[in-house]
């Protein structure tokens, strides 16, 4: 199963509350789309995780979640798994991957595509713009 952001999320709701995003009744969670004013997935999921990284480690929020490794305590089904001290198998959280609120397997845009928006004059924001407007 390929993994987006919007599984993910769906996964973790499922995994937390045991209901389906549209059943949950949470008023503080991120994730949850009544909550968040946020409308990306990606985004909701930055939030979350900033909430969840810093609770009691001393650290900014942004370096909380920079230095998180996605290990959980609690049981989420993930196939991907690591190993406490204690020799417990435990689940890696679904949205690891998504914390910084990048997609980690969007592809950059082609060229093609970013000389065309520099043409038309409009602002980008890719590193590969730079080289486009020579």
């Amino acid at each position: 199963m390929k993994m987006t952001a919007a599984k993910a999320i769906r996964l973790e709701c499922k995994w937390c509350s045991g209901a389906v995003q549209s059943k949950c009744n949470t008023k503080i969670c991120q994730l949850h789309p009544s909550v968040s004013e946020l409308r990306s997935s990606v985004k909701r999921i930055k939030a979350h995780c900033l909430d969840c990284a810093a609770q009691d480690i001393g650290e900014t929020k942004s370096e909380a979640a920079a230095s998180c490794k996605g290990d959980l305590l609690r049981e989420n089904g993930n196939t991907v798994r690591w190993v406490d001290g204690d020799g417990i198998d435990r689940g890696v959280c679904f949205l690891h991957p998504y914390r910084f609120g990048k997609n980690p397997t969007r592809k950059p845009p082609k060229p093609e595509h970013i000389q065309k928006l520099v043409a038309a004059g409009k602002e980008t924001t890719f590193r590969t713009a730079a080289r486009c407007k020579k």
